[in-house]
């Protein structure tokens, strides 16, 4: 029911809003249905309604762009439906077309073609084909136009282009002072906080892109979820929402090419025993470019977990938001059928989904790049390096959500809390069902993840262009070694050559070579790094203790 505050704004109420304290209610339980109480359509809607649909389309060749269109109505024919199909680039439509009225009836299949062949492909972008079904005639409870069912299709994925040198001017400074390291020219800077490990200013061209200390941050919890209701119980009782961080280790160093690299490692420990390790690697080119290599590792037993990622707090007024992954709504790894892989823009304000009761929301999963900027055009662009990202931008932080129980108690920021996540835990139904599904848990292991962080200026053109371009250096690899003594060094996906030390020296290309997992019980520090043509990642090292086998009983 709708409400009002003290001050006079309206919100709506649910159960124990409307008794004396301690009468009996099952909160807002019964509310937070498929349709919001002034009849606006949630996200989970848009989801239902693609799972419900009554048409299926699935491939039968996609090289020769023929497809199978089945009609799984009972009583209405296709031919009440106009079938347009398109293809896009990297979400841009480079051709379309429609196959007119299926004369179709219920239960039937056909097969339709649409033309592939001929497309100029673009090997390091991605080419869907959509195809949608749309309404050929008003009726009474939809106009003409209204789609009813739609599907898609990757025809080819993008190739990850090998890095290439930036070739690189205006040499980068590297400046060491009591309180803070910082990395500039004319164009660039970047401040890291000595203390606290944390980046704290970065600027391009006299423009800040963070707020005050809103540098990337590690970021394992959500404000609950109303489905989150069992787990977050065993969130709170490891302290996964009252971590802690403390600097082990900040250390700067300059490649040969000029670029400068930061290494931190930062202990996120909690009051009740968690305890989580983060290493980020930031590698700075004069170009304003910044790779943020992650390797996070669970150092004691936790829980299945929120979310594995970064948090930044960008500074106020980049408002607008443009990404290609899926969208326009809210979605979630187990609640992404309904959200199709585009390119979008938006707003901040936008992004959010006003639930009932607050909680984590906005999230936009599967985002290969995603540009935030403000009214002149210039700004940010974040680009998934490793692997596509889930993406939030918001005016509230994680705790803001929380803390509120009701929308009104919200307060807006003026600074943008804009998180990129690695993995993200689905949505599921425990509220009063069946726990999710293992496939959509982030379980606590070691994880390895990296972001390209880039300005943006008016002038920049094609975002798309930057973000698919090549990296300037390789991924560093990531070492594990298993409870069995076996060490991995994996190039997270990369084409190159993997050289190893374990003397503590560095590695070249004359090192051996890794190929394949080694026995190494005996104490020992592996160093290891990739090598594409001429250039070199910066250096993985892992120390090794003794490995303790239990005696057999």
């Amino acid at each position: 029911l709708l409400k009002k505050d003290p001050s006079g704004r309206a919100y709506f109420g649910y159960g124990g809003d409307f008794g004396p304290p301690g009468t009996p209610s099952d909160g807002n339980f019964c509310i937070n249905g498929l349709i919001f109480p002034d009849r606006h359509i949630s996200p989970k809607m848009w989801e239902v309604k693609k799972v419900y649909q009554n048409i299926s389309v699935s491939p039968v060749s996609l090289a020769d762009g023929a497809f199978r269109v089945a009609n799984r109505f009972r009583f209405t024919n296709l031919n009440q439906f106009e079938l347009k199909w398109r293809i896009t680039e990297d979400g841009k439509e480079i051709r379309s077309g429609t196959l007119g009225r299926l004369q179709l009836g219920p239960g039937e299949q056909t097969i339709v073609r649409v033309p592939v062949a001929g497309l100029n492909r673009n090997p390091q972008r991605e080419y869907w084909v959509e195809f949608h079904f749309l309404q050929a005639e008003s009726t009474l409870w939809a106009p003409a136009g209204h789609e009813v069912a739609w599907e898609q299709f990757l025809l080819a994925p993008a190739r990850r282009p090998s890095p290439q040198s930036s070739g690189l001017s205006r040499a980068l400074q590297v400046i060491t002072e009591p309180e803070q390291i910082v990395i500039a020219n004319g164009n660039l800077r970047l401040a890291f906080d000595r203390n606290s490990g944390f980046l704290k200013d970065f600027s391009w061209k006299g423009q800040d892109l963070l707020a005050p200390g809103g540098g990337p941050r590690l970021t394992l919890y959500r404000a609950p979820l109303d489905n989150d209701v069992k787990i977050k119980v065993a969130w709170k009782r490891a302290g996964l929402d009252r971590l802690s961080p403390r600097l082990q280790s900040i250390h700067v160093s300059r490649a040969p090419d000029g670029h400068a690299t930061v290494e931190t490692k930062h202990r996120y420990e909690s009051d009740a025993g968690a305890v989580v390790v983060h290493d980020c690697a930031y590698s700075i080119f004069p170009d304003g470019t910044v790779v943020l290599e992650n390797f996070v590792l669970p150092a004691s037993p936790l829980p299945s977990l929120a979310r594995i990622g970064l948090m930044m707090q960008l500074r106020p007024g980049l408002e607008n938001v443009t990404w290609y992954g899926r969208g326009p709504h809210e979605n979630y790894p187990d609640r992404k059928t309904g959200a199709a892989v585009g390119l979008y823009r938006s707003t901040v304000d936008s992004l959010y989904t006003p639930y009932i009761m607050p909680q984590s929301n906005g999230s936009r999963q599967d985002v290969r790049w995603c540009l935030l900027t403000d009214s002149t055009g210039a700004g940010i662009l974040a680009v998934g390096a490793s692997q596509p990202f889930a993406m939030t931008a918001l005016h509230f932080s994680e705790a803001d959500l929380e803390r509120a129980k009701h929308t009104v108690e919200l307060h807006r920021q003026p600074q943008i809390f804009f998180t990129m996540d690695a993995r993200m835990r689905g949505v599921g139904n425990a509220s009063c069902g069946p726990p999710i599904l293992p496939q959509y848990e982030v379980k606590p292991e070691t994880t390895a993840f990296a972001f390209v962080l880039k300005p943006f200026e008016t002038d920049s053109g094609d975002p798309d262009a930057h973000a698919r371009a090549p990296l300037p250096i390789p991924f560093r690899p990531l070492i594990t070694r298993s409870d069995l003594g076996y060490v991995t060094i994996d190039p997270l996906g990369q084409r190159g050559e993997i050289h190893y030390t374990m003397d503590g020296t560095e590695p070249h290309r004359s090192s051996p070579r890794y190929t394949e997992p080694f026995s190494q019980v005996a104490p020992c520090t592996v160093k290891a790094k990739v090598f594409v043509g001429d250039l070199a990642s910066t250096t993985t090292m892992l120390p090794l203790d003794r490995l303790q086998v239990s005696k057999p009983r």
